[in-house]
């Protein structure tokens, strides 16, 4: 991915930087497309398309504080392709390699790594949505390292009983729709218990119980989690 920061800000407001930057990481599109999809990929496919229009939202919404720009573009693309493959049901239980690839004939200008990770894919037979899902536990669980605690710990601090989850997800929709004590909760690394249950007069000791659960769920709703977020329901829809 060759893009500065400069270049990508301009490219929200300028056609032609955009366009430059589109030629530029073809290879990019490409070789992201074919993670995405599970198969090859050409620049005259509709999924290419929507790489390419996946580009230009992760142009639009990146900030820096979201780490890399390829790191964040790749996810985009991702999860824009799943939401392509969901719409045009084109789900298979298993990832469709063409006979070239498994050849070994695949785009001369992709490096060994990627040819490693093709054939790895098609040994695996892991599903799109098994191997999106896996992209957004790995990201959630890095930010949630920052919290002090890992993605895996949350199934001993869920809420069991419905009446605790209907509190909870009150508190978490709450929270992640809130951009602000978002924000001062990613800057301190710690839940705003105080204002938050004041807001919604909740007693303290639920969300205290419940501290890492409330965060990671906010972090989900709050972030392009498509996939994790729904296994959160009463979080987005208070159910």
């Amino acid at each position: 991915m060759i893009a500065t920061e400069q270049e990508i800000f301009d490219a929200r407001s300028h056609e032609e930087t955009l366009s430059l930057l589109l030629n530029r990481n073809r290879k990019f599109l490409l070789v992201s497309s074919f993670h995405a999809c599970g198969r090859y990929i050409s620049s005259s496919d509709d999924e290419y398309s929507v790489a390419m229009r996946a580009f230009h939202e992760a142009i639009l919404t990146w900030r820096s504080d979201q780490g890399s720009f390829a790191n964040f573009c790749r996810m985009v693309i991702q999860r824009r392709l799943l939401d392509y493959i969901r719409k045009e049901s084109k789900y298979k239980a298993e990832i469709n390699v063409p006979n070239e690839t498994l050849d070994g004939q695949i785009e001369e200008d992709e490096s060994a790594l990627e040819t490693e990770i093709r054939k790895k894919l098609c040994e695996e037979g892991l599903s799109v949505r098994e191997r999106a899902m896996k992209e957004e536990i790995d990201e959630i669980q890095e930010q949630l390292k920052e919290y002090g605690f890992s993605f895996y710990d949350l199934s001993a601090c869920s809420p069991k009983a419905q009446k605790t989850k209907n509190t909870c997800g009150e508190l978490i929709r709450t929270l992640a729709g809130d951009e602000e004590m978002m924000k001062r909760m990613r800057e301190t690394k710690t839940l705003p218990i105080s204002d938050l249950c004041r807001r919604c007069s909740i007693q303290k000791k639920i969300a205290e119980r419940h501290r890492r659960y409330i965060i990671a769920a906010a972090e989900i709703l709050y972030g392009d989690y498509p996939l994790l977020k729904e296994y959160i329901p009463y979080c987005r829809k208070g159910e």
